[in-house]
Order: C-alpha cells, then sequence, then structure tokens
C-alpha cells in the first residue's frame, strides 16, 4: 500500500522505499554541493586546523585585532591588513603539475605601531575568532601608519601521500 496518495490524483503515490530512496538521494546531492570545512571556517576559523588555512580564511578577515606575545613582545596588537597570493609562476610549476601536486602558497600581512617593532621570529598570536596559535613572522616594509609584519604559509592540498614504514633514503653513496 502507498504510504502517500494524492487525494485527487490517484496516480500519483510512493511507496514507504521509493520515498527513502528519493530522499536519501537528495541528502547526498545537497552534501556533496556543500563543503562542510568552508561553513565551519567562515563561522568558526578556531576550529579549522593550521595546516588547512588557505587563502579564502583570512580574505574576508582584513583589519582583524590579534594580541601577540613572545620575547621582546608584550601584548603588542598587529592588525591584518592584506593577503596575498604567495604562488609564483616559475619552471617548477611545470613539474608540479606532472607530480600530481596541488599546492597553495598565500602571504598575510599584519601591521602594527611603528613603536612596537619586533624581530623575525615565532609568536604567540591571539584572537577570538581563531583562538591562540603560533606564527613565524619577519619584518617587512615600515610605513608612515606602521610596521608592517610577513606570514608566509605554503601547504600542499592534494596529491602528496608519504610513504609507509620507510624513510627516505639517500642514493648518493
Amino acid at each position: 500500500m502507498p504510504l502517500f496518495t494524492h487525494p485527487e490524483s490517484p496516480s500519483i503515490s510512493l511507496s514507504r522505499r521509493d520515498f527513502l530512496v528519493r530522499v536519501s538521494a537528495w541528502t547526498i546531492l545537497l552534501a556533496a554541493a556543500v563543503d562542510p570545512r568552508r561553513i565551519l571556517a567562515e563561522s568558526h576559523p578556531a576550529l579549522v586546523p593550521m595546516q588547512h588555512w588557505n587563502t579564502a580564511l583570512f580574505a574576508n578577515r582584513i583589519g582583524l585585532a590579534f594580541v601577540v606575545n613572545g620575547g621582546e613582545a608584550k601584548n603588542l596588537t598587529f592588525q591584518l591588513l592584506r593577503v596575498e597570493d604567495g604562488n609564483v609562476k616559475t619552471a617548477s610549476a611545470t613539474s608540479e603539475k606532472a607530480s600530481g601536486l596541488v599546492t597553495e602558497c598565500f602571504i598575510l600581512v599584519f601591521q602594527a605601531p611603528r613603536n612596537q617593532a619586533i624581530g623575525q621570529g615565532t609568536y604567540e598570536f591571539k584572537n577570538d575568532q581563531f583562538g591562540k596559535f603560533l606564527l613565524f613572522i619577519t619584518p617587512g616594509m615600515k610605513t608612515p601608519e606602521g610596521q608592517n609584519y610577513i606570514a608566509v604559509f605554503n601547504t600542499v592540498l592534494a596529491g602528496y601521500s608519504a610513504p609507509v614504514g620507510s624513510a627516505r633514503r639517500n642514493n648518493h653513496g
């Protein structure tokens, strides 16, 4: 006996099995169309592991303030100034395509007041959205607005699989 029958048209009916199959198919299609990592990153970037950070995660967060500590830095305020594409078009790009690696390189540029200059190194960054994390930064340009600092990210997105149970061998003797 059909589970659903349209009262005015007995030809439109759906058995329980057909209903479940169709609902399951639509659920799978919708789940495939929505990237849960993107939704998670937009709402809670602190839950995104650092190795999955990318340009898109920071692109709409320009102006975000971070408190920086470590070494000579004591509660300094850095502001995310811009996100830059770090992918360089070189001859090695051909070998990367041949190897099947998919990579992303991006650069975060922060700005601090000129009187808060610190040296190159690894510092603790803290922000309400991102939580606490360690980041290696290097001083960039000084501008009338302040001192810029740069953090470079290089990530392999796909195509790399480490050898299982074996170390890399040196073939040079």
